[in-house]
């Protein structure tokens, strides 16, 4: 049996290829550039093969290298998490911020697949003065707001979309009686409703779910978007939804969208708050809920 590389020179590796970058990722692994070099080269020695080829000052991975590269980026962060978990008795607990309806119409669902994966301990925090002080900072957090990134290192989620949607319960007397019968419901900022449906409505002239404009001022308005889903799944009215935050109410068909979502301006983003080393959970978190914001468009 060939002799294997142990994990530090992996480690090594694998950093130095994601960042193309001796400097950048001696940072991140907290060691010397020159220790970080000696690695490298004992990992090409071991090996027999050269990984790595230097390209107007920056490194660049040859054919072995990129074939190394793509299994070690794909399973030794969660290789290195595994054993970490081992050594400590349990992964160390992630500090997550989000929106309220983001946090638990999107995010509560989905977490049970993320801890069945990674058997990483979460508190899940939302915007809220009620609520106590945290330990530490925020591990990351995720950002509502304009299509802008907030930050230059934020990455997106998705992007908002909004469409009417009803439950089933009370669709036979929205196409019966029209949309006017029945109550409006929106979402506030403050103590404003959001725009959606003029949004909506601007993008869908002469739409059978348009309301008037006395059904928009007479309509009942929520503090979150969580609740207005949650009022339209127990059928009071006609709410505009946002697709994304929807998802599983519209899969279920507890939602029934009534027309095309339209895209607005504003965005999810997530923020990591600090350096995600490849043995920090965080990186875990972060790669994962890249990966659940994909299927959804699946």
């Amino acid at each position: 049996m060939p002799q294997l590389p142990n994990a530090k020179l992996l480690q090594a590796f694998e950093a130095t290829a994601r960042h193309h970058s001796i400097t950048e990722a001696s940072k991140e692994l907290y060691v010397t550039q020159s220790a970080l070099s000696r690695q490298l080269k004992s990992l090409e020695q071991l090996l027999d093969v050269t990984l790595f080829t230097r390209k107007k000052n920056k490194l660049a991975l040859t054919d072995a290298g990129l074939i190394l590269y793509a299994v070690l980026n794909k399973n030794l962060p969660e290789i290195i998490s595994c054993i970490n978990g081992i050594q400590r008795g349990g992964m160390r607990r992630l500090y997550i911020k989000a929106p309220p309806s983001f946090a638990s119409r999107w995010l509560a669902p989905r977490l049970p697949r993320f801890y069945a994966l990674h058997k990483v301990p979460i508190t899940l925090h939302i915007d809220s003065v009620a609520l106590p002080p945290i330990p530490q900072p925020y591990d990351c957090e995720i950002i509502f707001g304009h299509s802008n990134a907030p930050f230059a290192h934020a990455k997106l989620i998705f992007e908002e979309q909004i469409q009417p949607a009803c439950a089933p319960s009370i669709l036979h007397r929205l196409h019966t009686e029209g949309i006017d019968s029945l109550p409006v419901l929106h979402t506030l900022s403050g103590r404003t409703p959001l725009p959606y449906w003029d949004f909506w409505m601007q993008a869908n002239p002469g739409s059978p779910y348009a309301p008037s404009q006395a059904s928009l001022v007479s309509g009942m308005a929520f503090s979150t978007q969580e609740q207005a889903i949650g009022a339209a799944v127990e059928g009071l009215g006609v709410a505009i939804v946002d697709t994304n935050i929807a998802s599983i109410v519209l899969k279920r068909k507890e939602l029934i969208a009534l027309a095309e979502p339209v895209v607005t301006p504003f965005r999810y983003w997530l923020v990591a708050n600090k350096s995600l080393r490849q043995d920090d959970p965080t990186r875990l978190f972060c790669n994962w809920l890249e990966q659940e914001s994909l299927l959804c468009h699946v």
